[in-house]
């Protein structure tokens, strides 16, 4: 296979290799529509693959054999970990599986990262802490309070203490996803759409970013070479329930399809935190810049209906495996 690696003897200055590994996310694909001008990107995919006018995408078995090989061969600047399985009920109901995606396989590519000091970036997730009535930084206590969270805690501790060169980022993100893979916003626009009711919970809150201020931010972090542990958030926090009121508004959907829920009162759910608040101090004061609310990057998504980056997302095709 070609993995398009330029000759020693070539003069012209080249662009950083990147390998995502799990090249089809939600967020793999956000972030490839903004990194692939900047740098020469590699997909790695499992079970499907994009296919991305010069982007190159392949398939490959996550084991170690495979991934070293294809390691060597690509000589990466940066590897970035978007694999996971993030369906907190499938983590709970399937833990072999969860530890797998969301633990060995980051353990292994660590491993890796190590061995030929590759840069390492981890996307992580908000709910690494512990449910707090404010806010948590990156110095507030961590605990899982589900499978899901367990694992994404193991990856962090164990990739902080074997890669130096490594940036971990706790972080939870909305915004367009490809037709095979609704985000969260998606889903809400969706179902209305389908006129089908929906429950929000009001006492369920956090701060997402926009996926593609999540690209823009993790492009100057690259670029400053900025390692360690960072919360990748908005400046706010919101319940779930206003944001998707807030969505409603924006694209002027049928609120009667809008119902008012309580995380509290949903035993048949697996435990999550409740306030998934976090603070994003550490990481302005490092960019130097301010990150907008959650309100304004909603009217942002709002004016990227239909645009380049929205048809991007929406015209990707797939090839499987």
């Amino acid at each position: 296979m070609d993995f398009g690696i330029y000759k020693k003897s070539e003069t012209f200055k080249l662009k950083k290799k990147i390998i995502i590994i799990g090249g089809s996310s939600l967020l793999s694909l956000s972030l490839v529509f903004f990194l692939k001008k900047k740098y020469n990107l590699y997909l790695a995919c499992n079970t499907k693959k994009p296919k991305i006018p010069k982007v190159k995408s392949f398939f490959i078995n996550f084991i170690k054999k495979d991934l070293k090989k294809i390691f060597e061969k690509i000589d990466p600047d940066i590897v970035i970990i978007c694999s996971a399985i993030t369906n907190i009920e499938v983590c709970e109901k399937d833990k072999k599986k969860a530890k797998e995606v969301n633990f060995y396989l980051p353990k292994l590519i660590t491993d890796i990262c190590k061995i030929y000091k590759f840069n390492l970036i981890f996307i992580s997730t908000d709910q690494v802490y512990k449910d707090n009535p404010k806010s948590s930084d990156e110095k507030s206590k961590i605990l899982g309070v589900n499978y899901y969270s367990k694992t994404k805690i193991l990856a962090e501790k164990y990739i902080n203490k074997n890669v130096k060169n490594s940036l971990i980022l706790r972080t939870n993100f909305f915004g367009y996803g490809p037709t095979y893979r609704k985000s969260f916003s998606d889903s809400i626009i969706y179902s209305a759409q389908q006129k089908k009711k929906q429950e929000y919970f009001v006492d369920n809150m956090f701060s997402s970013i926009y996926m593609p201020y999540f690209a823009k931010l993790l492009i100057k972090l690259i670029e400053q070479n900025i390692f360690g542990i960072y919360n990748l958030s908005s400046t706010n926090f919101i319940s779930k329930y206003k944001f998707a009121i807030k969505i409603f508004e924006k694209f002027s959907l049928n609120k009667k399809y809008l119902i008012k829920g309580f995380l509290k009162k949903r035993k048949d759910l697996v435990n999550r935190p409740f306030n998934m608040n976090i603070n994003n101090l550490k990481l302005m004061q490092k960019l130097n810049m301010k990150i907008p609310t959650i309100e304004k990057q909603i009217e942002k998504m709002r004016k990227d209906h239909k645009s380049k980056y929205f048809l991007f997302l929406k015209g990707i095709k797939l090839e499987k495996k």
